[in-house]
């Protein structure tokens, strides 16, 4: 699955049982995007191991989009307590401290192991 990012909306890839998401998050209903994305991972979660790396950086995000991360980590995490193998990979870049911020407000809700990675 692909989805090209757009100005207002992050770059999609899941293959292989990994998951990237990049890019920007700012729409003004983030729900009408993520909703299909939470929907295939629920599909998955009855797949034991379709998804178990999760790699997030994002440029910039508005607050419904967090409140939709938040939602996609309660989904993954329901997989995660079921026994599969998961891991997040939060990218948040040097000089950006609110991407930081975000990651670590996100790890701070689940168990899911959750690296939070610096690039230059």
């Amino acid at each position: 699955m692909d989805i090209t990012g757009t100005i207002k909306t992050p770059a999609i890839n899941i293959d292989n049982g990994r998951m990237s998401i990049a890019g920007r998050s700012i729409l003004e209903d983030s729900s009408l995007f993520y909703s299909p994305l939470n929907k295939l991972l629920e599909k998955k979660a009855n797949n034991s191991r379709a998804i178990s790396q999760i790699d997030m950086g994002f440029e910039y995000l508005n607050g419904s989009s967090v409140r939709c991360l938040v939602n996609m980590i309660r989904t993954l995490e329901e997989m995660y307590e079921k026994g599969d193998k998961i891991v997040i990979n939060w990218f948040y870049y040097a000089d950006d401290e609110s991407m930081y911020d975000v990651g670590k407000m996100l790890q701070s809700l689940t168990k899911i192991p959750f690296n939070i990675i610096k690039k230059d």
